[in-house]
């Protein structure tokens, strides 16, 4: 049996890019790969020290039997090569893209997106079954807006010296308000690392606010950049628990009755688990390609 390993070599990637990037290779080998023999290997630092956590979280995207084969006990049994997951070069949700706006409001490409991740991006039984108690919990008989806020990382690096553009009181704060005036919502999901943007949304918020607790102590929280580097030296268990909690919001934000997403792959993959288009992005006016 020949099997090609598809790995990511980069051991600092985000559960998002992560996902994006197995979709896009899914497309691309279900097209090329006739005996789809591929396993994905994702190994990010920040998430797990030692394992294949696509394994924990997620059914492999191809042959059910390859779930079943511990390969790497049984190397001498195939055939394999590793491919990087960056090697296929597609990546057509990139929010550095100065068209992303026209992109991500294109239905029929937004459409036949969803069909592929639906199709090849399967969350485990039992992780499904942790999310979806959460959601019964907290969502049932409620009218829930989505906020994902990035903090302050993203202006390190992605959108330097634009912060002001994206003002917490007199943009941020304004956009939700008038959102609830106007459609009725009575709960506010807040998918956000950033304790500051926490702490502004308790104190604005505090009755309608639903938010998915955090591993994160408040000092690995600081905004000072991305509080999960932080957690580098922490055991299996937290970092596990850290990816769930990331698992949690893109699934929750794709539930909610309308999402204000920021550009990030954490919205971009709850985009692809929605099955409406009640979403829009208030960075459009950010350049993140800077």
């Amino acid at each position: 049996m020949k099997l090609k390993i598809i790995k990511n070599f980069n051991k600092l990637w985000g559960l998002g890019g992560a996902i994006l990037c197995v979709l896009y290779n899914s497309m691309q080998i279900s097209k090329s790969n006739k005996d789809n023999n591929v396993y994905f290997v994702l190994n990010s630092f920040l998430y797990t020290n030692t394992s294949n956590i696509w394994d924990k979280f997620f059914y492999q995207p191809f042959d059910n039997k390859i779930n079943k084969i511990n390969f790497l006990k049984k190397k001498k049994s195939f055939e394999y090569s590793f491919q990087d997951f960056n090697e296929y070069k597609y990546n057509p949700l990139n929010y550095s893209n100065k068209k992303r706006s026209e992109i991500y409001n294109n239905k029929s490409f937004i459409k036949n997106l969803r069909s592929n991740f639906n199709k090849f991006i399967k969350i485990k039984t039992n992780i499904r079954k942790k999310i979806n108690f959460f959601i019964k919990k907290k969502f049932t008989k409620n009218k829930i807006l989505g906020i994902h806020i990035r903090g302050n990382e993203m202006f390190f690096s992605h959108a330097k010296e634009q912060r002001h553009l994206i003002n917490y009181e007199n943009y941020i704060k304004p956009l939700i308000i008038h959102k609830i005036n106007k459609e009725g919502f009575n709960k506010i999901y807040l998918a956000s690392i950033d304790n500051n943007i926490r702490e502004l949304f308790k104190k604005d918020f505090k009755k309608n606010l639903i938010i998915n607790k955090t591993v994160l102590n408040k000092k690995k929280m600081a905004t000072d950049g991305d509080p999960i580097v932080k957690s580098y030296f922490e055991n299996e268990s937290f970092k596990n628990k850290l990816l769930l909690e990331s698992l949690v919001d893109m699934v929750c934000l794709s539930k909610t009755h309308y999402s204000y997403y920021m550009a990030s792959n954490v919205s971009l993959v709850s985009m692809l688990m929605r099955k409406d288009f009640n979403y829009n992005f208030i960075d459009n006016h950010i350049d993140y390609s800077k």
